[in-house]
């Protein structure tokens, strides 16, 4: 409806001085600038948040990976420790 009226407005009337005046000027611009479509900066969004993701998700694996190497090594060392001091009771 409101695209109706606004190309209404441009197409002004069959008078030629109006028909002039009606193309002309800050109106007749305000409109046909709401007319055109609204430029898009959704690829940069859309990088920017698949770059933000991509960082987070790979910085979640980094930090469950050193988790997981952090406990092995515990175990390695209470393995070692239990294995020394059966080896010393022993003797």
């Amino acid at each position: 409806m409101a695209t109706a009226v606004a190309k209404a407005a441009l197409a002004g009337r069959a008078e030629p001085g109006f028909a002039l005046a009606a193309t002309g000027g800050p109106v007749p611009r305000r409109v046909s600038a709401l007319l055109t479509a609204p430029t898009r900066r959704l690829p940069a969004a859309l990088l920017s948040a698949t770059l933000v993701l991509g960082v987070t998700s790979w910085s979640a694996q980094t930090a469950l990976d050193a988790a997981t190497d952090l406990h092995q090594h515990l175990e390695t060392a209470q393995d070692l420790t239990m294995q020394v001091s059966s080896t010393a009771s022993d003797e």
